[in-house]
């Protein structure tokens, strides 16, 4: 039976969570990969979603922290694996990669503001990097985290507290992330290096 509201056909979670699944999984199997055009399906879809779940941090188990953030595991439906994000007020995740996946950063709760990098060259563990964008993001609002560009970012809570769902959609290996310092600005571009730490 299709539910509608405001004439608008919706979705429970978990419905949300198999369509992901099966577009997922044709995305990682296709020769050619769109993934922008992938990762503005999922957008769209999750609009739909009358139940995104939010996990209580103080009764949860939470996987992984830093300064002022953690998360814990709210979908694991592979290729598909999503996280609740909570921040607190005035927290920055720091910049970081998406190694063999993408994303989908959507917001629950607060505002946050994104800056997205471009890899321009690499020397090591040397980067030099160029600013794709920056945007806040509101409630209901998402950015996405593509394959090539604008694959490094940051997250930085601007409204006393934030809740994040973000969807991983994992081509290879776990989906792990590297802390990249941003050190110096060079006209239009930053030097960064990786600090060696996992996100």
């Amino acid at each position: 039976m299709s539910l509608y509201m405001n004439g608008l056909q919706v979705m429970d979670f978990e419905s949300f969570v198999k369509q992901a699944t099966i577009l997922a999984q044709g995305l990682i199997n296709s020769p050619a990969p769109n993934d922008i055009e992938y990762l503005n399906n999922l957008d769209e879809i999750l609009k739909r979603v009358i139940d995104i779940p939010k996990t209580n941090p103080k009764n949860s188990t939470i996987k992984k922290g830093g300064d002022g953030w953690n998360w814990s595991t709210v979908v694991d439906s592979m290729p598909i694996y999503g996280i609740q994000l909570n921040m607190t007020a005035g927290s920055s995740l720091p910049a970081h990669d998406h190694r063999g996946y993408i994303g989908l950063v959507h917001v629950l709760d607060g505002q946050v503001k994104v800056t997205s990098y471009d890899q321009e060259s690499a020397v090591s563990d040397d980067l030099v990097l160029s600013k794709i964008s920056e945007k806040i993001l509101n409630p209901g609002e998402s950015t996405f985290v593509p394959l090539k560009s604008a694959n490094i970012h940051t997250i930085q809570d601007v409204a006393g507290g934030s809740t994040l769902l973000d969807l991983l959609t994992i081509f290879s290996g776990n989906g792990d992330s590297y802390e990249i310092e941003i050190k110096n600005q060079l006209g239009d571009h930053y030097q960064a290096s990786f600090t060696g730490s996992k996100i």
